[in-house]
């Protein structure tokens, strides 16, 4: 029996799964494909060989596992972020970005290291700084760890004061940001973009948001969250009351059941929100700023002023402190 070749037009379905092999009749079967590597889907429905890799350059630390994430906000402004252990660093047009800041004064730093004057710029401790073309204090040029003193001033790591600074010099560093993510916790992140800001959650984390505010600025913030997100409404007999009805108060709890699993408030609830409703049948919600012990929290009223202080069983915990 002679074989029949079909004529395949588009692969815009991709992949499909085994259960669907036999489904002949469906729109997608005709445009799908047992098995695509190595190759990208047109929008016009044909495939091209996926493009390659350029090396760029060496990673802070080759011993440790490295990922990469794009960062695009447009076709002309498109970014590549190194992310490592505890740092993320940034690359542009197959290079990695970096500030350079004049120096305009070197000077021992009463210790004996060599303390740099460079004014706002923008660097962190710990970052690779490359000191270059400074007269006088010779001793200062090559590249150091730093550690910022200032907005103007850092002092190099390691390095040796000896000789008085006449003029000159650039300090230039490799455009760093520090992160709590470990070696271990990079394979989990989880990312999302929108314009200038890529969210990033890990369950071991807060959710964090990356700012890029230009080409050189960048910058790592926790998310301040309003009003939530919050576990299920509380269904014991506990009760929280009040001590006020706007501002700072006391929360007061009946028991600890329902509270962290049955062992009450904790010192990590501090940051957690609250959500309370009143004797008039109204919510509002609170942020625990201080703890006290298992059952006595302080909180801000962010929320509505409340109506009343009256205890009430009608409560949430935050998820997230």
């Amino acid at each position: 029996m002679p074989r029949a070749a079909d004529n395949q037009t588009n692969f815009t379905a991709g992949e499909i799964a085994p259960r669907l092999f036999g489904r002949v009749d469906i729109g997608k079967y005709k445009n799908g494909c047992e098995l695509l590597e190595n190759g990208t889907v047109l929008t016009q429905g044909g495939i091209y060989r996926r493009s390659g890799n350029r090396f760029v350059l060496e990673v802070k630390d080759s011993s440790k596992l490295t990922r990469v994430k794009d960062f695009e906000f447009s076709t002309e402004q498109a970014y590549v972020i190194e992310i490592g252990n505890l740092y993320f660093r940034f690359y542009k047009n197959r290079g990695r970005i970096s500030s350079a800041k004049a120096i305009s004064g070197a000077a021992n730093n009463g210790s004996g290291l060599i303390r740099i004057t460079a004014t706002a710029h923008g660097f962190q401790t710990g970052n690779t700084v490359t000191v270059a073309s400074v007269a006088g204090t010779t001793e200062a040029n090559g590249t150091w760890v730093i550690t910022v003193i200032g907005a103007n001033t850092f002092d190099l790591v390691g390095s040796s004061f000896s000789n008085s600074y006449s003029s000159g010099g650039t300090a230039t560093a490799i455009v760093e940001i520090s992160t709590p993510y470990t070696e271990a916790q990079l394979a989990d992140l989880r990312f999302t973009q929108s314009a200038d800001v890529l969210y990033i959650v890990h369950k071991s984390h807060e959710p964090m948001k990356l700012i890029r505010t230009s080409h050189t600025a960048w910058s790592l913030d926790e998310i301040a969250f309003q009003d939530g997100p919050y576990y299920d409404v509380n269904l014991e007999t506990t009760t929280l009351g009040l001590s006020g009805t706007s501002g700072s108060v006391t929360v007061t709890a009946s028991a600890i059941v329902g509270i962290n699993n049955g062992v009450g408030f904790a010192s990590t609830d501090v940051g957690r929100s609250i959500r309370f409703k009143d004797a008039a049948n109204n919510w509002t919600w609170l942020k625990i700023t201080a703890f006290t012990d298992t059952t006595h929290v302080t909180a801000t009223i962010s929320g509505p002023n409340a109506s009343a202080t009256t205890a009430t069983t009608n409560w949430m915990l935050g998820s997230w402190s």
